[in-house]
Order: C-alpha cells, then sequence, then structure tokens
C-alpha cells in the first residue's frame, strides 16, 4: 500500500503534473521576491519523472486517510469542483488561499500553517 503521503505530494501537483526539483526550485512570488531571489529558467525545465493520469488514480486509490488539499488562488491546482470529480474516493478538505499563486507556503507561511494545524 502507498502512503498517503504520495498521494498528497502527487495531488499537489495537478492535472498532468510531474515530480521534479523538490525544493531547489522556486516560483516567483512575493516571498521570493522580497528575499530578493531571481527566478530563472530552471524553473521552466521539464520533469525528468512526469506522472500520468492511470498512475496518479492508483497511486491515490491506496490512500486511507484524510487529505487536507491546500491550493493557492492562481496556482496550478485544479479548482476543488474538478479535483473531488477526479478522486470522489478521497476524504480530502481543500482550502484555497486567496491572494496566493502555486507556491502558496512561500506567499503565505502563516495562513499555510494555520490550516495545516487547525486540521489536526
Amino acid at each position: 500500500m502507498a502512503p498517503s503521503g504520495w498521494c498528497a505530494t502527487i495531488l499537489a501537483l495537478g492535472k498532468g503534473g510531474a515530480l521534479a526539483g523538490g525544493g531547489r526550485h522556486l516560483a516567483r512570488s512575493r516571498a521570493g521576491e522580497r528575499a530578493g531571489l531571481e527566478m530563472g529558467s530552471p524553473l521552466r525545465a521539464h520533469s525528468p519523472l512526469p506522472i500520468s493520469e492511470p498512475v496518479l488514480q492508483l497511486v491515490c486509490a491506496q490512500a486511507t486517510t484524510p487529505i487536507l488539499v491546500i491550493r493557492g488562488e492562481t496556482g496550478m491546482l485544479p479548482h476543488e469542483p474538478e479535483l473531488r470529480a477526479r478522486f470522489p474516493h478521497l476524504k480530502m478538505s481543500v482550502q484555497t488561499v486567496p491572494g496566493t499563486g502555486h507556491h502558496v507556503h512561500l506567499d503565505a507561511p502563516e495562513e499555510v500553517a494555520k490550516l495545516v494545524r487547525a486540521s489536526r
């Protein structure tokens, strides 16, 4: 059985997503701009490990615990109705943080921490 964390990670990628780069890649965000970080071409590199929809469905079908989905208002993750339609078997709480993008944890770290703490 796949750990529920795999599903959460893959689900966070959105439709047609791919696993790539982890924490090495930063997207343009208010936090990054405040820190003076330059966002360059590596952010647009093709992923070496694409995840297809059938694989995504197979892995997420293994989840047995509730999943907290935190999405940025203008991020890549689909809106709640599409997520629920694609993954009807998942017990998920979907929270959208206004004014944030794909890297919601960088745009609004306090709000993300508050949502995670409240979900425990």
